[in-house]
């Protein structure tokens, strides 16, 4: 398919400029010596983001081949471009039939292409309830990053407002081991939306008793922003750690303001 660009430029006589999202990715396919440097591929991100809608599709066909590629520049490369071409404001019209294999990434071995995924699907709001059941199960697997895990959950509650299939999937992400930084971040992103809903309430207030204070103090500032009745819902919770001797101090104080109204 010939690229509207190359029409134009066949047109006047004139040779076409090269495709610098394709030809970049070949050239990394064909030489294991070829680096890329970040200011070269953040231009070659910007190049695909404005390029006409012809280029861009031929780009996307590649990207998805390199994604697939044996060298680990190509996919992570290939991966930042699919990324890029997901802010495109044709985004939805351009990736539309390529929901499999964007989807596909949340298996990948390479956390970075797992990563993609999410945040490639996050701009595709019109094939929702294609990619929910896929990013439910992915926050169902015990043996995913955390870190992964997170950015699916904050681009499910991009998707969609919070249902039974989603709210299980929060519970059995919150409900596995991880460490303190990660079940922070798994907290503020299970509960990213604005919301009153009492499900969500309590997943977030089994944290107020978790061992780690950093995690207590994060489940009782989002007990706060949640609003009142989930302040209600964990009172009980709440007047327990603004009561205890043995808590942190700032946690303590904490409660006691979230219980005041003062969150």
């Amino acid at each position: 398919m010939l690229q509207l660009s190359l029409l134009a430029a066949l047109a006047l006589g004139q040779a076409p400029e090269p495709n610098p999202a394709i030809a970049l990715l070949n050239e990394l396919a064909s030489d294991p010596r070829r680096q890329v440097t970040f200011d070269e591929g953040m231009r070659v991100s910007d190049a695909l983001r404005a390029m006409p809608v012809a280029d861009a599709a031929a780009s996307v066909l590649v990207i998805l081949e390199a994604l697939r590629s044996g060298r680990e520049t190509a996919r992570v490369w290939a991966a930042s471009f699919l990324f890029a071409a997901s802010l495109r404001p044709d985004a939805e019209t351009l990736l539309d039939k390529r929901m499999p294999a964007i989807l596909a990434l949340l298996k990948s071995s390479d956390e970075r292409l797992q990563r993609t995924a999410p945040a490639v699907l996050a701009r595709l709001r019109s094939r929702s309830a294609e990619a929910k059941p896929a990013l439910e199960a992915f926050l169902h697997d015990a043996s995913a990053r955390p870190d992964v895990q997170v950015a699916v959950a904050c681009t499910l509650n991009q998707l969609a407002e919070p249902d039974a299939a989603m709210k299980s999937a929060f519970g059995a992400f919150l409900s596995r081991p991880m460490a303190a930084r990660d079940r922070i971040d798994a907290l503020n992103s299970v509960a990213c939306r604005p919301s009153d809903d009492p499900d969500i309430a309590r997943l977030v207030a089994r944290s107020l008793g978790d061992p780690d204070a950093d995690v207590r103090a994060c489940a009782v500032a989002i007990t706060g922003r949640l609003g009142p009745k989930s302040v209600a819902s964990a009172r009980g919770l709440l007047v327990q750690i603004a009561n205890r001797e043995g808590e942190r101090p700032d946690v303590r104080a904490l409660a006691s303001g979230v219980l005041a109204g003062k969150w």
